[in-house]
Parts: C-alpha cells; sequence; structure tokens
C-alpha cells in the first residue's frame, strides 16, 4: 500500500492542477434582439453549459448537461456553477461593443486556469 501513496497523489495533482472553468459570449443590449444571451461555459476543455434566449429573469438559468447547473445574474456581473454539487460563483467581464445594427457586450468569465 505505500508504494501507491505517491501513485495515488501523483494523479490528484494532475487531476486537479489543469482545472480551468471559462465562459465566452455575447449579450445584445440593444438591436432588432435586445436582451439575448448566447454563450457556453467550458470546464476543463469540455462544454458543459449553454446560455441562449432573452434574459427575463433576475437570474437566467443556462441549458446544461447532467450534474452540471449554471445561472447568470441579471446585471452580467455573476455567474452562480455546480459541478456535480460543488458550487462557485464567479465575476463575469462584460466588455462593450457595436456594430451598425446593435450595441452588444461580450461577456468572459475564467476561474481556477493556469
Amino acid at each position: 500500500m505505500n508504494f501507491l501513496q505517491p501513485i495515488f497523489a501523483l494523479l490528484f495533482s494532475i487531476t486537479f492542477s489543469h482545472a480551468c472553468l471559462t465562459l465566452d459570449g455575447v449579450y445584445t443590449v440593444s438591436g432588432a434582439h435586445s436582451n439575448t444571451i448566447s454563450a457556453t461555459l467550458n470546464d476543463n476543455g469540455k462544454v458543459t453549459c449553454k446560455f441562449s434566449g432573452t434574459i427575463d429573469q433576475d437570474h437566467y438559468f443556462a441549458n446544461c448537461i447532467p450534474t452540471f447547473a449554471s445561472y447568470i445574474h441579471r446585471d452580467l456581473t455573476k455567474l452562480a456553477y455546480s459541478n456535480d454539487g460543488r458550487e462557485y460563483v464567479i465575476d463575469v467581464k462584460a466588455t462593450r461593443d457595436f456594430n451598425n445594427f446593435e450595441i452588444y457586450d461580450r461577456l468572459s468569465a475564467r476561474a481556477f486556469c493556469e
């Protein structure tokens, strides 16, 4: 058993040292489709949740794969995330941009990334 302890320690450190949670998306502030969001949430490179639709509630929930859950606050400042019962709240950065048709915010968030 003493022989296996260093191996378990190594596997544990590899598993958790590369954890990375990212949000990438767009929120339309004004234009033809105001108050709409389109964003993906990646956990260790795997898409776990997608936001798509009109934000019409204080907490807008994403469509997530089983054992994951997420919502974003209406003011786009915080993201709540659950990974198999482990709960996190992450700050969201919104960068304002525009084109000829709409004003929108580029949304991004990163947590646990090296």
